[in-house]
């Protein structure tokens, strides 16, 4: 989940030990007690608000990115047209076993079970650094699965977690999706997670430093020195769209024979990444 690069720094400092005290101090309300995102009169509102925009494609697709950062949360959303029959969407996402597909996908997820439980559906991802040799060098993140809404025309999903690693807390996943005109879908999808002082001091040593030129892809500042965001904003942008790209490449892959679909989604998966080397390249592909 988080930027491979900055939980090395963050190792390397020992900030995660020091600051542990700090931290517990500064816990949120739980995830799921976030309330409900919306409605399907909500997201076609968000739609009709954003088609001017996610016309142009500034991305070089029918995408928006935005993020907000604040002292207790950092989130990122990407808005996209999908090429995607809502049908689909709905369908597939509404499975959790679908997501534990889609969090293998950015290169330092390492492993994702499914637990049923009697609370509801879990996936237990192992998060390691990229390179790491197995499994056992990683944390642990457990995410709570849950769809919101039994409405036909109306997908929301959302994951979620009190706690995860390296001093990161509050994650909240949210996918929410409407049907277009011409088969097609709009999605809305949320990236959200709190970093702890540990992490958060951390991380901003990391962006001050081997980090500092990372961005993220919305613009910021005055029309006469617009750059692309940076910092923990640029994290969090960076993570949302990796995790969007995951959606999209399990769509992509999803119609092809079962024995085809990990290579081909694997495949789809990194190219669509590279189409944003400055954001998320992080090793060649072969």
């Amino acid at each position: 989940m988080l930027d491979d690069k900055v939980k090395t720094f963050a190792r390397r400092r020992g900030l995660l030990r020091a600051s542990a005290g700090l931290a517990a101090g500064l816990v949120l309300a739980p995830w799921a007690a976030v309330s409900h995102a919306g409605d399907a009169a909500d997201l076609r509102a968000t739609y009709d608000a954003m088609a001017g925009r996610l016309a142009a494609g500034a991305l070089g697709l029918p995408i928006v990115i935005d993020s907000v950062e604040s002292a207790a949360q950092l989130s990122g959303s990407v808005f996209a047209i999908s090429k995607h029959p809502f049908a689909t969407v709905a369908a597939s996402f509404a499975r959790p076993q679908v997501w534990c597909d889609v969090m293998l996908l950015p290169f330092n997820s390492r492993s994702c079970q499914l637990d049923n439980n009697q609370a509801g559906p879990e996936l237990l991802l192992t998060l390691t650094r990229k390179n790491a040799d197995d499994a056992s060098q990683g944390h642990p993140l457990r995410l709570d699965w849950r769809k919101t809404s039994s409405d036909p025309d109306y997908l929301e999903v959302h994951l979620g977690s009190e706690s995860g690693p390296l001093g990161t807390a509050n994650y909240m996943i949210v996918l929410r999706a409407i049907s277009l005109p011409q088969n097609r879908s709009f999605m809305h999808f949320t990236f959200a997670l709190r970093f702890g002082t540990a992490a958060r001091l951390a991380t901003q040593a990391y962006l001050a430093t081997a980090g500092r030129s990372k961005v993220g892809f919305s613009v910021v500042g005055s029309p006469a020195g617009e750059q692309l965001v940076g910092g923990m904003r640029g994290i969090v942008e960076r993570n949302a769209m990796r995790h969007f790209l995951g959606i999209e490449a399990w769509l992509n892959s999803s119609r092809l024979p079962a024995a085809q679909q990990l290579d081909a989604r694997q495949e789809n998966w990194f190219d669509a990444t590279e189409r944003y080397p400055r954001q998320l390249h992080e090793m060649d592909k072969a």
